[in-house]
């Protein structure tokens, strides 16, 4: 089985052997309108462009000085080859310019690092959001080799498969969340199944289209959390902490938000619920449950006016399993397990009850 690829079109791949064989020739080419991947000269970087007898357009200076002109090529995409005046110098920016040079990246889903090798030359990208798809990774790769100056374009990404991603979150395929602005990988999430709202939520993408997210949820705006193609709309809780983490070598981020009910000494009264979240990573991660049933004690301790004794823990848990007062979380993710505690159930009677059954005593 081959691993898996994407690779621009051919007709994107030719109009850059178009670019190279004009260059080649003299000519020196400008971009009109249109796309423009191999970052042309752009004519408004010249100056003025106004209709002139004999050419498609001049370039004009602010004070009316023609300083050149524009011929299109027929090669199409809004390309036009420029012509300087006699006796005045190439604008800077078409001097500069060089056609980039085709490459091929191997990413590596394992280490999260693209590899980029041509001729004596390696380039390497680590922290690489390989949750996003193939041709967005090699969109984003090709912005990086441009602003790097480099000279290359990307037209071709394969990913080596990570052995051991069976054991990982999302082996099935990566979440993406959208707000009908932005799409962003998904690293984590936690909801409840009733209200739909969102506990938990981490994300993969560009900061402009993380702020987006970010605006939705203080806006309580509803938004789509779609996994292996299932969309789900999900609402949004009051308050949320925030914390971002630039990674390197990358112009992604990766940030994460987590309501206020899942924070200990961040609930409040007006809170009728609190939420129990473990994560991959933590030091409860390799016992879920353990870890879910010490913070249902030391959770129960900030929000209720009785005491809860820890020795108490598993009955009181399986009673609360019972009564449905508390529920479990839809997980994903590097959040393994969730638990929803409805604090406006009367544990005081539940606590009563299991004291009388001896199911719980005090010392």
């Amino acid at each position: 089985m081959s691993n898996p690829f994407y690779e621009i079109s051919s007709y994107t791949r030719n109009e850059l052997k178009t670019i190279n064989r004009m260059t080649e020739l003299g000519f020196y080419l400008v971009l009109f309108y249109g796309n423009n991947p191999f970052h042309l000269p752009e004519a408004h970087q010249l100056g003025k462009t106004v209709r002139y007898p004999g050419h498609d357009f001049a370039i004009t200076t602010q004070n009316g000085e023609i300083i050149g002109y524009l011929d299109y090529t027929n090669a199409g995409n809004g390309q036009y080859r420029y012509s300087s005046v006699e006796g005045k110098k190439l604008p800077k920016v078409i001097e500069d310019y060089r056609p980039p040079k085709e490459v091929e990246v191997v990413l590596d889903q394992a280490t999260h690092v693209a590899t980029i090798k041509t001729g004596d030359t390696t380039i390497t990208f680590s922290g690489v959001n390989v949750f996003d798809r193939l041709d967005r990774i090699l969109d984003e790769i090709n912005g990086e080799l441009y602003r790097l100056n480099t000279g290359y374009w990307a037209w071709r990404i394969e990913m080596i498969p990570d052995p051991e991603a069976a054991s990982k979150p999302f082996s099935n395929g990566v979440p993406v969340v959208s707000n009908g602005q932005i799409r962003l990988a998904v690293t984590g999430y936690a909801y409840e199944d009733g209200t739909r709202t969102i506990h938990y939520l981490g994300v993969v993408g560009y900061k402009t289209s993380i702020e987006s997210l970010r605006a939705t949820l203080l806006q309580a705006k509803p938004f789509i959390l779609e996994d292996a193609g299932h969309p789900e709309g999900l609402y949004p809780l009051p308050k949320y902490e925030q914390v971002w983490q630039a990674m390197a070598e990358y112009s992604s981020h990766h940030s994460v938000f987590i309501a206020h009910q899942a924070l200990p000494g961040k609930w409040t009264p007006e809170d009728n619920t609190i939420s129990l979240l473990v994560f991959r990573g933590t030091e409860g991660a390799e016992n879920p449950g353990a870890e879910i049933k010490r913070q249902f004690i030391s959770r129960l301790n900030e929000a209720l006016e009785i005491p809860i004794v820890p020795e108490w823990a598993d009955a009181l848990w399986d009673a609360a399993k019972l009564t449905r007062f508390v529920r479990k979380m839809t997980v994903g993710g590097d959040c393994l397990a969730g638990i929803l505690v409805n604090l406006n159930a009367d544990w005081n009677h539940l606590v009563e009850t299991l004291l009388e059954e001896g199911k719980i005593v005090v010392a």
